[in-house]
């Protein structure tokens, strides 16, 4: 019979997903389960206790992401639909597990700086923020017009890189708000009116910020 009540509180359970292309790329993907943890042994899922510091990982950690995701699976005998660790799929289905859907991943695509001039588009950006003790590449798309006001000497001093790579797509987090980057924010003067236009992004925490550039709000780290 089983062990899962829907109506229990949610336990936290987090898988491993890496990248087919790569298994030294990959996330360590935390989600809340009913699920009972002696009916999904076989999946390589991991229990953690709310409070309880993230540690000893091998991957960033994320939570809630539609991309990266990791491998789906299902056991019609069990009435179960759950997340598996990668590692563990051929064990799973070998268990009556099958997959339901494939791990996602982001993909490269065209993404160079614009143009003076052109403002319509959003530039792939990231900075790397720590996760669960692993960095993490946290990305966000920054619009042409912030991109060209910022410029590609200040991109760099904030520690914001361009996202180019294969490899760096596939490390990619998108739509991230389980941990998130400080923010910093300089004002620009117009010479000729002497109005000021105030620019605020992200940037990487590990960078000293230097003037003009100031802090304009604090990130967040991985909690469970």
């Amino acid at each position: 019979m089983a062990k899962t009540n829907i109506y229990d509180d949610r336990k936290i359970r987090s898988v491993d997903v890496t990248h087919p292309n790569s298994s030294s790329v990959g996330f360590t993907y935390f989600f809340k389960t009913p699920v009972d943890s002696s009916e999904v042994t076989v999946l390589g899922q991991k229990n953690w206790t709310p409070g309880a510091p993230v540690t000893g990982l091998s991957f960033p950690a994320i939570m809630g992401t539609r991309k990266p995701h990791p491998i789906r699976v299902r056991n019609s005998a069990k009435g179960i639909t759950t997340f598996c660790s990668t590692a563990k799929l051929a064990e799973a289905k070998a268990a009556g597990w099958s997959r339901a859907k494939k791990p996602a991943f982001n993909v490269k695509r065209s993404n160079t700086f614009p143009g003076a001039g052109n403002l319509r588009g959003a530039l792939v950006v990231y900075v790397a923020v720590p996760s669960g003790g692993v960095n993490l590449k946290w990305g966000w798309k920054m619009p042409f017009a912030q991109a060209l006001k910022i410029g590609v000497t200040d991109l760099g001093s904030l520690g914001i890189k361009i996202t180019n790579t294969d490899a760096e797509w596939a490390d990619l987090v998108l739509g991230c708000n389980s941990v998130r980057p400080p923010r910093t924010s300089k004002t620009v003067f117009d010479g000729g009116t002497g109005k000021g236009d105030t620019i605020t992004t992200f940037y990487d925490p590990s960078v000293t910020l230097a003037y003009p550039w100031k802090p304009a709000g604090d990130g967040s780290i991985f909690e469970i």
